[in-house]
C-alpha cells in the first residue's frame, strides 16, 4: 500500500513565494553596476518559480489544498484541480472516491493501492471543505 503526500498550503505562503520570486526577478532587471550579474539573478528567480510549481511532479501520489480548492494527483499522470464550491457531495466506496459536482458531473478518483487512512483523510478534506463552501 502506498501513501499520499498531502499538503495544506496557506494563502500567505503562496503569496510570500510569489512576492519573493517577483522581487528577485525585479532585482535582476535593475541596472546593476555589473551587467554580468543581472542575467543569473533573473534565471535564479525563474528557477525558484519552476521549483515551487514542480513539487507536484516529485511525488507519485500528491494532494495540495487550501480553503478554496484542491489539486489531486493520485494514480494518474495529470493532476485534477477542483474548487470546493463546485462540490455537492463526496462518497468513499472501497478503493474509489466519487465526487458529485453541482452541475451533476461525477468525478471518480481511483484510490487503488492507497493506504486506507490516506483515502479517508482525503475524503474528510473533501467533505469538510465542501460543507464549509455551501
Amino acid at each position: 500500500m502506498e501513501s499520499i503526500k498531502i499538503l495544506k498550503i496557506s494563502k500567505w505562503i503562496r503569496h510570500a513565494v510569489a512576492v519573493l520570486i517577483f522581487i528577485i526577478v525585479l532585482l535582476g532587471t535593475l541596472d546593476l553596476p555589473t551587467k554580468e550579474l543581472s542575467k543569473p539573478i533573473i534565471v535564479f528567480g525563474f528557477f525558484l518559480a519552476m521549483l515551487y510549481q514542480s513539487k507536484i511532479l516529485w511525488f507519485k501520489h500528491y494532494v495540495e489544498w487550501n480553503k478554496n480548492y484542491i489539486v489531486i494527483k493520485v494514480n494518474a499522470k495529470k493532476a485534477l484541480n477542483i474548487t470546493f464550491s463546485d462540490i455537492q457531495s463526496s462518497v468513499l466506496k472501497k478503493d474509489k472516491l466519487f465526487l458529485t459536482k453541482k452541475d451533476k458531473e461525477e468525478v471518480v478518483i481511483d484510490l487503488k493501492n492507497i493506504k486506507r487512512e490516506d483515502a479517508q483523510k482525503l475524503h474528510f478534506i473533501m467533505m469538510e471543505n465542501a460543507i464549509s463552501n455551501l
